[in-house]
Parts: structure tokens; C-alpha cells; sequence
């Protein structure tokens, strides 16, 4: 009896040093993730006091639903920010960063993202801003100004663009679903990658515009000043571009499968391994060379 005893606390004491080896283990090598580092009281109180805040640190500032309009954020650091809802109608967020960004424990990093949506952003100056990998959809950009502005990878579904000034911005990769893009000027923007097959494109300025790897299938480009505009690699089967300027185009390798090109300006050299099958070319006939 006195053996068994002995044998169960062995057992007993060995499990028990198990657990804490364990415990000790998934720490070192599993440690919580660590919290995300709140923004500066002093900058975030004088923001919501003066409406002003210049170069400030607001990373991982929650304003949503926050009435900003007319706000001076110039150059701030908005980062990882809650702006769901807010009001920044107006505004000033020249330079200002609301890119996403990657967060790091021990061993492991994810990315945040910074969250625009449905938030009031009509005349608001973005020029140079960073917004790379933000949440803008549904967001309201109508009249703003997004000079030179990254929206690599950022959300932008259901937003609307009607009459903002997008040239030179980077929108790679961007989701662009169902945006609303009346009046948008893109001109020398960068759509690489991205799909425009469901958007509006019959009064949006795309001259210089480069789109390499886009998807434009049955888009209607047509009577449009597409003067060195890239779509090296674009997809523009079924697309209808009669009477467009395609003047020192980079059709290189595009496909213009079904396309309409009657009376367009087609004097570009730039047409190596592009696909043309059942293509209407500008002389009205039809080139299967392609098929």
C-alpha cells in the first residue's frame, strides 16, 4: 500500500512539473501579442479643442464618428486611427500618414489598417497623403484633392470620387468596386493590377495613365483622350474605344480581343504580341490575325 502511495505521488509530482515546463514553453515561444500604443493625449486633446493639430501623433486615435471638418492635420500621423464615420469634409491632411502598417510581437507580425469608412472626406486635401492599405469604402471624396496620393491596396468599394483630383496618385491594386468615379480626374495616376470591369469610366481622365495588368473588359473608353496612356498586359476584350486618341499608347501584349477601335487614333509602335481577334480596327475592318 505504502509503495502505491509513493508511485502515485511520483506521478502526481512529474505531471506537475510537466504543467509548468508547458506553461514556461508557450510563453517564451507564444507570448500575447502586445498592445497597441495609444495616441498623444496632449496632441489628441488639442486636436479636439482647436481643431488643429499639426504634425501631430495620433496613431491609434480613435475619432470615429468625430466632427473634424475644416481640421488642419498637416503631416499628422494617423496611423492605425478609428476614423469610421468622422467628418473631415474640408480638411487639411496634406502629407498626412493613414497608411496601414505592420504591428510586431516576438516572433509573429500582422498588419493594421487604418479605418476610413463612411467617413466625410469631400473637398478634403490628401495631397501626398499616404493611405496605403486603408479602409476608405463607402468613404465620401468627392471635390478632394489626392495629388500624388498612395492608395496602394487600399479599399475603396462603394466610395465616391466624383470631381477629385487623383493625378499622379498610386492606386495599385486597389479594390475599386462600384466606386463612383464621375468627373475623376486620373490622369498619369497608377491603376496597375487593377479591375475596372463594373466602373464608370465615360467621363474620367485617363490620359498618361498607366494600367499595366488591368482588367477592363467591355469598358467603354470611346471618343477619350487616351494619348500615352500604358495597358501593357490590360485585358480589354470587348472593350469599345472608337473614336479614342490612342496616340503613343503602350499596347504592348494588350488584349483586344472583340475590341471596337473604329476611328480611333491608333499611330502607336507600341502593339508587340498584342491580341487582335474579331477586332474592329479604325479602318472599320476586322482583324482575326489573333484567333
Amino acid at each position: 500500500m505504502l509503495v502505491f502511495v509513493r508511485w502515485i505521488s511520483i506521478i502526481i509530482l512529474t505531471l506537475m512539473v510537466i504543467g509548468c515546463v508547458s506553461v514556461i514553453f508557450l510563453e517564451l515561444n507564444y507570448p500575447p501579442k502586445p498592445k497597441a500604443v495609444p495616441p498623444n493625449k496632449d496632441h489628441l486633446n488639442t486636436l479636439l479643442e482647436t481643431n488643429e493639430c499639426v504634425e501631430c501623433d495620433l496613431n491609434n486615435a480613435n475619432l470615429s464618428g468625430v466632427n473634424l471638418s475644416g481640421a488642419n492635420l498637416s503631416g499628422a500621423d494617423l496611423g492605425q486611427a478609428n476614423l469610421s464615420g468622422a467628418n473631415l469634409s474640408g480638411a487639411n491632411l496634406e502629407r498626412v500618414d493613414l497608411g496601414s502598417r505592420m504591428v510586431c510581437g516576438w516572433d509573429d507580425c500582422w498588419p493594421v489598417i487604418t479605418n476610413l469608412a463612411g467617413s466625410n472626406l469631400i473637398g478634403a486635401n490628401l495631397t501626398r497623403a499616404d493611405l496605403s492599405g486603408a479602409d476608405l469604402s463607402e468613404a465620401k471624396l468627392s471635390k478632394g484633392t489626392l495629388k500624388d496620393a498612395n492608395l496602394t491596396g487600399a479599399n475603396l468599394t462603394n466610395a465616391n470620387l466624383s470631381d477629385a483630383n487623383l493625378s499622379g496618385a498610386n492606386l495599385k491594386n486597389t479594390d475599386l468596386s462600384r466606386v463612383k468615379l464621375v468627373g475623376t480626374n486620373l490622369f498619369g495616376a497608377s491603376l496597375a493590377g487593377v479591375d475596372l470591369t463594373r466602373v464608370d469610366l465615360t467621363q474620367v481622365d485617363l490620359a498618361n495613365a498607366s494600367l499595366p495588368f488591368s482588367n477592363l473588359t467591355g469598358v467603354d473608353l470611346s471618343n477619350r483622350n487616351l494619348n500615352s496612356i500604358n495597358l501593357m498586359f490590360a485585358n480589354l476584350a470587348g472593350a469599345n474605344l472608337a473614336g479614342s486618341d490612342l496616340s503613343d499608347a503602350n499596347l504592348n501584349q494588350t488584349n483586344l480581343s472583340k475590341a471596337n477601335l473604329s476611328g480611333a487614333n491608333l499611330t502607336s509602335n507600341n502593339v508587340i504580341g498584342t491580341k487582335f481577334c474579331k477586332t474592329i480596327m479604325p479602318d472599320r475592318s476586322v482583324n482575326n490575325s489573333g484567333c
